[in-house]
């Protein structure tokens, strides 16, 4: 147990015992190799190979099971790899957020992720010609079992030509939520209507289908019963509704599919990010387990108390009333990593409160501290960066000209390596240049202006030493 865990402190009390012996924790003696004649250089050798072995070891016939299944994982993912991601995603079907990691991994090498789709998809991910297409058993509420159901009929009666055939034709196992998480995830689109619209009279023509199913079951047929061949096409003649707008489609799709499919509210988040100087991200809080770890469980890193400029949507949007009869706001704020609690104050929620609403893009401009399970961001302003009026007022207070200006009085090697080290993970657009020793240095490094930056080389080199100058 000590060495498969790595218990450091029990492998040291084991290993007194192993070589001189003593009385173990249950009360049991233990003679030890000493008393039992070996020499105590031997022993202490042979215990020395166990510490060795407990840091980290596998058993070898374990070892190279692991070998031989990594080697062929290596190779799918190489010469398959669409075959490889869809295996991985149906390996994590039931779990939203695996999903979506693998689906962003997928777009990020290029692989095109296809929404569900009532004539395309089956009840699991699969290739299609290149690509992978959503399998609707990834869809929330839908049954496995009610998806097999769906897929033996359009295999038995061909495609479902619109909603009321497919209505008709699945009328015994399906129900309206069913319907309308199909129908926010996309997977009618096939049938050539408007989401909006396909929401709006879906349960008329459900109602018709089933007052045609009664109709039937009393033993009335119609001359399209007894001809399916000749079943006319009952997509409805009313003009559409038009279509939801982007925002709703996008948070329709991520309420249903736990991903966004056709597009995201954080397609602009880059430059939002951008036009706005975003100086934090939730990557900066992101839990994570430490190498090493014993017990694989995961840990928040250390981050500076400050005030940050950020932005992503607003999720879990909840209002309440304190003490002092104050309206209090709460929710997470979600970017393109991560996600994190804000909360919105007193005078702060009045003169804010429409701008934060469920759904919503904006702009945060706040405290960054302490919450009760993690980070929280206490906010000061709210933004809404597509109005009209803000991207001007932004447009207006971009500087015509930046660089930072870094200056050491006496050359040292160390320091400028730091710095070179911190300058990369602040990656930009802005100029550097380097003062040393009254020579100025023109850098190849770019960098963006966040208060991160500004921390990590004025610990370096001092803050009289590192300015963002302003033409």
């Amino acid at each position: 147990y000590a060495m498969s865990k790595k218990k450091a402190q029990m492998m040291k009390d084991l290993g007194e015992l192993f070589v001189h012996g003593g009385t173990w924790t249950n009360g049991e003696t233990v003679p030890g190799c000493v008393k039992n004649g070996i020499p105590e250089d031997v022993a202490l050798e042979i215990y020395k190979q166990l510490d060795d072995f407990s840091q980290y070891a596998f058993n070898k016939s374990h070892a190279t099971c692991y070998a031989y299944v990594t080697y062929q994982t290596a190779w799918l993912k190489n010469y398959y790899p669409v075959e490889f991601i869809c295996a991985l995603l149906n390996n994590r079907i039931s779990d939203i957020s695996q999903i979506k990691k693998y689906m962003a991994y997928a777009k990020s090498q290029g692989i095109a992720v296809l929404p569900p789709d009532i004539n395309r998809s089956r009840d699991e991910f699969r290739v299609e010609n290149g690509a992978i297409r959503f399998g609707l058993g990834g869809i929330r509420n839908i049954g496995v079992g009610i998806v097999r159901q769906i897929v033996e009929e359009r295999e038995r009666g061909g495609d479902f030509a619109d909603m009321s055939d497919m209505f008709d034709r699945c009328f015994s196992f399906i129900n309206k939520r069913m319907i309308e998480n199909f129908i926010k995830g996309g997977a009618f689109d096939c049938f050539g209507r408007t989401r909006a619209d396909m929401l709006q009279y879906y349960n008329d023509e459900l109602n018709e289908v089933a007052e045609n199913v009664k109709t039937r079951a009393t033993g009335q047929l119609s001359i399209f019963d007894l001809l399916p061949d000749i079943r006319p096409n009952t997509r409805p003649s009313h003009t559409q509704i038009k279509e939801f707008s982007k925002e709703v489609l996008y948070n329709y799709e991520n309420e249903v599919l736990g991903v966004y499919m056709t597009g995201s509210p954080l397609d602009d988040y880059d430059d939002m990010a951008k036009m706005y100087r975003f100086d934090f991200d939730t990557s900066e809080t992101m839990a994570y387990v430490p190498e090493g770890s014993e017990d694989g469980e995961p840990v928040r890193p250390k981050v500076s108390k400050r005030s940050v400029t950020t932005g992503g949507v607003l999720r879990n949007i909840r209002v309440t009333v304190g003490r002092d009869n104050q309206r209090l706001a709460f929710g997470v704020l979600e970017d393109k990593f991560d996600s994190i609690e804000v909360g919105l104050y007193g005078a702060s929620y009045e003169k804010y409160k429409t701008l934060f609403a469920e759904d919503a893009f904006v702009v945060v401009k706040g405290n960054l501290g302490e919450g009760r399970d993690g980070y929280k961001i206490t906010i000061r302003e709210l933004i809404d960066p597509r109005s009209d009026q803000t991207k001007r007022d932004v447009a207006a207070e971009q500087p015509r000209n930046i660089t930072l200006w870094l200056r050491m009085d006496e050359r040292n090697e160390e320091k400028y390596a730091r710095a070179l080290d911190a300058m990369q993970q602040y990656e930009g657009d802005i100029p550097v240049k380097f003062r040393i020793e009254g020579q100025s240095y023109a850098m190849e490094t770019h960098v963006r202006k966040c208060q991160g930056i500004i921390y990590e080389l004025s610990d370096i080199l001092g803050e009289k030493n590192v300015m963002f100058f302003e033409k």
